[in-house]
């Protein structure tokens, strides 16, 4: 994981234990009822390892508030939980579908010393803080010292001027920031 990766190893634990419950209609059930709920349950899942992915890998346009993966998460173990229950499966979720908050917040302080990185601060005191620096991280720092650069060139211009730099930016590519 990229970063949130508290709340993200948090619910992995949970798809996993889940993964080797052993899922029984119960006798005498409704096989459609629980076709139903098994594919509702599916669906979160499969919403639940899209959040996953995302914080797998790093996209600067789609960076994930750490409080809306709290919530993703937890909606999640809810699914998970909420399924066990209303089958009466006594299984391995029961009881905690919250993340500890001890683990949104290491997330939280995480996240923002990596951008705080990005936006000119420097590695070490985010390796000292919060762990190393992940290389991934490097190339969004690049970019947005590029930009800053390409902005700097509009200082000193009127209106009209720095609309048509924008507009030269905008239609060459010429900044280099891809953003």
């Amino acid at each position: 994981m990229r970063y949130n990766t508290n709340i993200m190893h948090f619910l992995h634990q949970k798809i996993i234990r889940l993964r080797h419950f052993p899922l029984e209609m119960p006798r005498g059930a409704s096989i459609r009822e629980w076709r139903e709920d098994v594919k509702k349950l599916t669906q979160e899942l499969e919403q639940a390892l899209s959040v996953m992915w995302a914080h797998s890998t790093l996209d600067i346009h789609n960076i994930c508030k750490t409080d809306d993966a709290k919530l993703q998460a937890e909606e999640a173990c809810e699914a998970m939980s909420r399924f066990l229950s209303n089958w009466h499966l006594n299984g391995p979720l029961n009881g905690y579908e919250q993340i500890p908050e001890v683990y949104v917040e290491k997330d939280r302080m995480s996240l923002k010393q990596r951008i705080e990185y990005v936006l000119g601060g420097d590695a070490h005191s985010a390796r000292e803080s919060h762990g190393p620096t992940d290389c991934c991280w490097e190339p969004i720092k690049e970019d947005w010292e590029r930009f800053r650069q390409e902005f700097k060139k509009c200082e000193g211009k009127d209106k009209q001027e720095l609309a048509e730099y924008l507009q030269h930016v905008v239609d060459d590519g010429s900044s280099g920031f891809q953003y």
